[in-house]
């Protein structure tokens, strides 16, 4: 399982340098909506909130879960971004980041409702409404060497998202 959900992701990502090139273009669109056919068919719940924060910024976070297993991401898409991971049980969700920040929410099925508390200094408790999404709206990371780059599509195809080199 965890093959066939890697080949397309894999085919989007290689997708993108191909499209540059004219001839290739409609190899890279044809590998593309494989892709996302197959995430539509096979992937994760994804959910995404805009978190409001008092200073007037906003950090987006992705949130995906399988089962029991959920996994967070939340960006400003400039200078701060937290991973999360943990489980849900019977609709509660409690999850952390390596640097001890914090989701805890409530999932319905449908929407996820919480409360994410950031390790930076002087942060507050910030509340969302994250709701269910289609693909290719969601999270995605991308590695090489060293460089990471992890982003999220917003239901509206904008992106927002951090590299880490």
């Amino acid at each position: 399982m965890r093959r066939s959900v890697v080949v397309p992701i894999l085919a989007c990502v290689l997708a993108l340098p191909l499209a540059s090139q004219a001839s290739e273009r409609s190899k890279a669109e044809a590998m593309v909506k494989e892709g996302i056919a197959f995430l539509k068919a096979n992937g994760k719940e994804a959910f995404i909130a805009e978190v409001h924060k008092p200073d007037g910024s906003t950090m987006t976070m992705a949130i995906a879960v399988e089962g029991e297993n959920v996994v967070a991401y939340a960006t400003n898409g400039t200078n701060n971004e937290a991973y999360f991971f943990g489980t849900q049980k019977d609709g509660q969700m409690e999850l952390m980041s390596m640097y001890a920040a914090e989701v805890k929410a409530s999932f319905d099925g449908s929407n996820i409702n919480g409360e994410m508390a950031m390790n930076d200094e002087g942060a507050t408790v910030q509340k969302f409404a994250a709701t269910r999404v289609e693909a290719p709206a969601g999270m995605y990371t991308a590695a090489r060497g060293n460089s990471r780059a992890t982003w999220i599509v917003r239901p509206n195809n904008t992106t927002v998202g951090v590299m880490d080199n």
